[in-house]
C-alpha cells in the first residue's frame, strides 16, 4: 500500500474521538468495529490496523493426488453412492 507523506488534520470531539477520513478507511479496508493498535512515540500518536497474522502452510508434497480435487458435492457430503452404486 505504500506510505502517504501528506498530512491531514482531524478534530478530537468532546468525548475524545476522532473520525478517520473515508478515503483513508477505504484504502486500509477499515470497517465499523475494526480494531486499531495505538502507540505513543515521542509525542506522536501512531495508529495501525490490528489484523491477524496469516502464516502460509504447505503440504510439502511434490505432487497433488486426486483427493485434493474433489467435486464440491463429494467434498461436502462424501461419497453419496449407496451399496448398489447409485
Amino acid at each position: 500500500m505504500g506510505t502517504n507523506t501528506g498530512r491531514e488534520t482531524v478534530t478530537v470531539d468532546d468525548r475524545g474521538r476522532i473520525t478517520l477520513p473515508k478515503h483513508i478507511r477505504d484504502r486500509l479496508q477499515l470497517g465499523e468495529g475494526d480494531d486499531l493498535d495505538i502507540n505513543l512515540e515521542e509525542g506522536e500518536i501512531h495508529l495501525r490496523p490490528n489484523r491477524p497474522q496469516f502464516t502460509p502452510i504447505s503440504s510439502n508434497k511434490d505432487e497433488w493426488g486426486e483427493e485434493a480435487f474433489l467435486d464440491v458435492g463429494e467434498a461436502m457430503f462424501g461419497d453419496l453412492e449407496d451399496d448398489n452404486g447409485r
